[in-house]
């Protein structure tokens, strides 16, 4: 009789919870996290689908008082999926939220590590300064290997150009966060030049890009005919500024062009909306609501500026949710996507006013064929290559040879 495969057991650092409590948090939060836990919740599904035993502690991924008004997050108890999980409790003040959650991260694993069957890794999920430094030292109070997932490098995701306090900040962060880098096994970043750039050397690296989310299927097409072609984009209102002016300069352009979410370039894209009655802004949609906009969408849009200088280290990972749903994707040409990805998605050049138009309009008028053929890329992709069970497996591989 052969021997039953040993169970892996991964304690997982991250922002999520269950999905009411979830709901609830959001409803309070400008501009919830969303595609960061649809993120989460494929990789936790991926290795437990791939035999580990997953134990999540968690913060919510709020903003600071007063931005959002929770100030003192409670510790709860949680379940997702095969995993159980924590809620660790924090203070939410600006500064005194990363010490609260250091404090209470360390706390919390070293009580797992203590308590719970034997841990054969810490997983992180994304470079958070107390999460990480927390891992560390457990990594070598306990004995356990240590892998991070990287699906940005802070330093870079505002966008804008930072001086003072800010600006030192960030570049103290990002120091800090690289020394501690050094001592992590394995990191999985979301682009390769992630690992080129930032990473140090000799540090072991498997690039993810993304994964697919099992709990999305095609969506069913409700379109009305004989109408304008409709492009949504939906997410977090960042980097937007040239797409939406280069489309408001061309009048000619026959599709409505729909935002759904929040943040910094909301302002900028709603004065838009009052000179371009193809343009409309809608908040933050979650469940039917949302999913009915994207039954009425002939094209989802990932726009970004070219320039801004995270893209090379960015690969939004809702779009590996657009290519499970079925629907033609409009895409600017980030650095961090490789280029194969582009035999599914429309480039759009969005830093050229011409080359815009012209790209915008050869996906606005392709053939049946060649939508169909592009969706068809697309679905091979997230269920082939970046199924959670194909994702789940590189994962635990990585981290079992370290």
């Amino acid at each position: 009789m052969k021997n039953e495969p040993k169970i892996y057991h991964i304690l997982f650092f991250g922002f999520i919870s269950d999905h009411q409590h979830l709901l609830e948090v959001f409803s309070s939060e400008e501009n919830p996290q969303v595609s960061a836990i649809k993120f989460q919740q494929a990789i936790i599904e991926a290795i437990s689908k791939n035999g580990a035993a997953v134990r999540i502690l968690s913060t919510l991924p709020i903003s600071s008082f007063p931005r959002n008004r929770t100030l003192l997050v409670r510790s709860r108890d949680f379940s997702l999926g095969e995993a159980n999980g924590r809620l660790m409790g924090f203070i939410n003040l600006p500064v005194v939220n990363l010490f609260s959650r250091l404090i209470s991260s360390f706390g919390s694993g070293r009580r797992e590590l203590r308590t719970q069957p034997k841990v054969d890794a810490i997983l992180v999920y994304a470079l958070h300064t107390p999460y990480v430094l927390a891992a560390v030292i457990l990594k070598y109070m306990f004995g356990v290997k240590l892998g991070v997932l990287i699906p940005d490098l802070p330093l870079n995701m505002n966008g804008r150009n930072e001086f003072g306090i800010k600006a030192l900040a960030k570049r103290l962060d990002n120091w800090i966060l690289r020394n501690l880098s050094r001592h992590i096994d394995v990191s999985f970043p979301i682009t390769k030049y992630i690992a080129e750039d930032w990473l140090p050397e000799g540090i072991k690296f498997e690039v993810i890009e993304g994964i697919a989310n099992s709990n999305v299927s095609p969506r069913i097409k409700t379109r009305e005919e004989n109408r304008r072609k409709k492009i949504l984009y939906a997410g977090t209102f960042s980097h937007l500024s040239s797409f939406v002016r280069m489309f408001s300069e061309r009048p000619e352009i026959p599709a409505d062009l729909v935002f759904v979410g929040g943040g910094p370039d909301r302002a900028q894209i709603e004065m838009a909306a009052q000179v371009d009655s193809r343009i409309s802004v809608k908040p933050f949609l979650h469940g039917r609501e949302y999913a009915e906009e994207v039954a009425n969408a002939d094209f989802l849009l990932n726009a970004r500026d070219p320039n801004w200088r995270g893209s090379r280290y960015s690969f939004p990972s809702k779009l590996f949710e657009y290519m499970s749903l079925e629907v033609p994707i409009l895409s600017t040409r980030m650095a961090g996507i490789p280029d194969e990805y582009f035999r599914c998605f429309f480039c759009i050049h969005d830093n050229d006013p011409e080359k815009f138009a012209v790209s915008l309009l050869e996906a606005l008028n392709a053939s049946d064929a060649e939508l169909a053929s592009r969706i068809a890329v697309g679905r091979k992709i997230v269920t082939k290559h970046k199924s959670p069970e194909a994702v789940g497996a590189t994962l635990l591989y990585a981290l079992r040879e370290t």
